[in-house]
């Protein structure tokens, strides 16, 4: 068991090493993120969501690529990256690279409960669990927010285990910059009747969508459910030539 994670553990950091060269120039996804952050810090917010003035800034900041990855995600979120805007991209990159090595190890620090049994078969089994799973090594490269997802949730468990259920909600509803896994999560505990929860989950809604929306402005909500709407447009025209 030791050797396997072992190895699954080395071949998670060569991974890093060898793609990290070129993480670092900006064929990452945290080109996307470093390029919001410093929209909105420039005071530009309402141009979030313009997809031609976006992807001009984003090759100036970052450096051409050969496409551009839209941000679909509600503003609010944007303000995670302000402060890595500050820097250069190659710091602010290894500067969210740590960030979400934190992130990771808060997160397994709050299961411990859960993983004790792996611990009791080896000391360092939980976290080799984690980082030996490569789409968390792939997480990581890629800049992604996945792991402020990953905590977010794990915190709301935790809560959920100590019968704090609002807090619980206020939690998962700052999760709705992917409300893809928030609102189902939500009509979930909608089901079941747990009304502290949505009640949590409804005042951290209110919360991150006024913010989003003031943000943005009435402009920028329209460019918003523009671009959603081109997504899924886009989504159903490669299913339908994935099935045909």
């Amino acid at each position: 068991m030791i050797a396997v994670a072992s190895l699954l553990f080395l071949l998670s950091v060569a991974g890093v090493l060898l793609m990290l060269r070129g993480a670092e120039s900006g064929h990452v996804d945290f080109r996307t993120f470093y390029t919001v952050g410093y929209i909105v810090r420039t005071g530009h917010a309402s141009q979030l969501y313009d997809f031609e003035e976006y992807s001009t800034l984003q090759n100036q900041l970052v450096g051409p690529a050969d496409e551009t990855l839209p941000f679909n995600h509600l503003a609010y979120e944007s303000l995670l990256y302000v402060p890595f805007s500050v820097l250069s991209y190659r710091n602010a990159y290894l500067a969210f690279l740590a960030t979400n090595l934190i992130l990771l190890a808060v997160s397994i620090w709050m299961l411990r409960t859960i993983l004790s049994p792996l611990a009791d078969l080896w000391t360092y089994l939980p976290w080799a669990f984690v980082l030996c799973f490569l789409p968390v090594a792939m997480a990581i490269i890629e800049g992604q927010d996945s792991l402020f997802l990953l905590t977010l949730f794990v915190a709301a468990s935790t809560a959920m285990q100590r019968q704090k259920d609002f807090k619980a909600g206020v939690l998962v509803g700052l999760t709705l910059f992917k409300f893809q896994y928030a609102l189902p999560i939500a009509l979930l505990f909608l089901i079941w009747r747990r009304w502290r929860f949505l009640a949590g989950f409804a005042a951290s809604s209110a919360v991150v969508l006024s913010l989003s929306g003031w943000l943005i402005g009435s402009s920028g909500i329209i460019s918003y459910f523009h671009s959603v709407r081109m997504i899924v447009i886009l989504h159903r025209c490669c299913r339908s030539c994935c099935s045909s």
